[in-house]
C-alpha cells in the first residue's frame, strides 16, 4: 500500500531494532508521530503495538521505493543488514 502523501511524520526510524525502537518509543512520549521500519510481521505488530506506524523493509526494495514522509530520519541499520 502506497504511503499517505499528505501525512508527515515527525520521525521517520529506518530500523526499529534495540536501537531504532528505543529512539521511537522516546519519539513517542514526546508526543512525535513516529513510522518504523522492520523485516519481521511480528516485530511489525509490536511497533504498532507500541504507537509506531510500522512499515515492512524488504531488503530487495528498488531504489526508487517510496516511503512515508517525515521530517528527521534515523536511520538504525546493523553492520549485518546488508547480508543475506
Amino acid at each position: 500500500m502506497a504511503p499517505d502523501v499528505n501525512k508527515i511524520f515527525g520521525w521517520g526510524i529506518l530500523g526499529c531494532g534495540w536501537l531504532g525502537r528505543a529512539w521511537a518509543l522516546d519519539r513517542i512520549q514526546a508526543e512525535e508521530s513516529v513510522w518504523g521500519s522492520a523485516r519481521r510481521t511480528r516485530i511489525l505488530s509490536e511497533l504498532e503495538t507500541d504507537g509506531i506506524h510500522p512499515v515492512a523493509f524488504d531488503t530487495s526494495l528498488k531504489a526508487n521505493a517510496v516511503w512515508p514522509r517525515c521530517q528527521h530520519l534515523l536511520v538504525a541499520l546493523p553492520p549485518s543488514a546488508g547480508e543475506e
